[in-house]
């Protein structure tokens, strides 16, 4: 690690493990002056922990700085250059992969296993390489369970984030949050919407958001027992929060 980056890393290593969580590896690359959106941070995490430990080592780090490519997460790995092309891809199909992942989804558990995953792949998809697909997966099972929350993919990955939130600073008042934008259309002090109602507001808000992606950020996000919304959860599931500062 360049000498730079060497005090600030054994800074955020208090326990002097040699080793930083994904947490603390974010808070380091900040006080770097290394901005990531909380995607890319997804990205450069899993690049520089393939083994998927949880934790990136000083050497590890060393070798990610030391490389010369870009961006950083293709620099850092091929499974990372294998997993942005097939996003790149599925974004361009524009397929309603919501659906196509529901197929397989027999138990309607939310969950899709590796295998499925490449193989609804494979028949809707056939323009993603196989690598691509597999590296899809494994980047999303950041758990190593071998499934994942196929709702939850397609939410961190298929959402043109930066777009909605380019037409939310359009419409929203001075200061004002999307959950806060959101929470005018509930009745009283409710934190939790009707999905019609929240469909609707969206609309009104000016987001553009395709019907099934939308309906897997209402899958992704906490609802309560009458089957209404989280305002907040599906808010930050759409325009993440940024360095603790609400959405």
């Amino acid at each position: 690690v360049g000498p730079s980056l060497r005090p600030i890393f054994q800074r955020f290593d208090k326990n002097r493990t040699g080793e930083l969580d994904r947490e603390r590896l974010a808070s380091m690359l900040q006080a770097a002056g290394v901005k990531l959106t909380t995607n890319e941070l997804k990205w450069v995490a899993r690049a520089l922990d393939p083994s998927r430990t949880g934790y990136v080592s000083l050497s590890e780090l060393d070798r990610f700085v030391s490389s010369n490519a870009s961006p950083a997460e293709a620099r850092a790995a091929p499974l990372a250059v294998a997993a942005k092309a097939g996003v790149r891809k599925l974004v361009n199909l524009r397929l309603n992969v919501l659906e196509i992942f529901q197929r397989y989804d027999r138990a309607r558990s939310g969950l899709i296993s590796r295998s499925d995953f490449l193989h609804a792949l494979r028949n809707s998809a056939p323009d993603i390489e196989p690598n691509e697909a597999a590296a899809l997966f494994d980047f999303a099972d950041s758990s190593g369970e071998g499934t994942i929350n196929y709702a939850r993919f397609i939410v961190e990955n298929l959402l043109d984030r930066k777009a909605l939130a380019r037409q939310f600073r359009g419409q929203r008042p001075r200061g004002g949050t999307l959950a806060s934008a959101l929470s005018r259309f509930a009745l009283g002090a409710s934190r939790h919407l009707p999905r019609n109602t929240l469909l609707r507001a969206v609309r009104q808000l000016g987001l553009f958001i395709e019907d099934w992606q939308f309906a897997a950020a209402v899958e992704a996000a906490s609802s309560n027992e009458r089957g209404e919304i989280d305002i907040e959860a599906f808010a930050n599931l759409i325009l993440p929060s940024r360095r603790g500062k609400p959405t």
